[in-house]
């Protein structure tokens, strides 16, 4: 699967994108954002997202963020179903390629393309409560918050 943005696009993640995932969802940049983190090696990243990847749930999504200029993978966007009709996402990029407006692009290129090919009824992001890039990102998309001591909950109802 492929999504084209003006500044980015979205692909599927092939096996040898596990490094370039690996590093920078385990950059010390990355992590302090990501309120859990599943896995703690190369290996156990390739299986976890191998293993999701073969679920039959039919929407999970991983994508690479990979900037149109170069090709190169710079960030991720993912989303799996919670319940019947609720879908989690959680989206990061490199620290170098931050505040040029990839996470936004990238996740309303995943918004649309969930709006046309899957049913749902909300869509949830957390947020730490220090992370306000991503507050602002999420409310620029049109996220409604929900409230948390440790982390805030956006929220976005379907469109159609």
């Amino acid at each position: 699967m492929f999504l084209r943005g003006e500044k980015i696009f979205l692909r599927e993640f092939l096996p040898n994108d596990f490094k370039a995932y690996f590093e920078i969802a385990h950059s010390d940049s990355v992590r302090r954002y990501i309120r859990y983190c599943y896995t703690e090696t190369l290996e156990e990243s390739v299986k976890a997202i191998s293993d999701l990847s073969n679920c039959n749930f039919t929407d999970n999504f991983y994508f690479a963020i990979c900037e149109m200029k170069t090709g190169k993978i710079i960030g991720a966007v993912l989303t799996f179903r919670m319940f019947s009709l609720v879908l989690e996402t959680c989206c990061f990029i490199s620290e170098q390629y931050r505040n040029r407006g990839y996470c936004t692009e990238a996740l309303q290129l995943l918004i649309d393309y969930l709006e046309s090919n899957t049913v749902y009824r909300s869509l949830f992001f957390n947020v730490l409560t220090d992370n306000k890039p991503s507050q602002s990102v999420l409310k620029k998309l049109g996220f409604h918050i929900g409230d948390n001591q440790e982390y805030f909950t956006y929220s976005l109802n379907r469109k159609k």
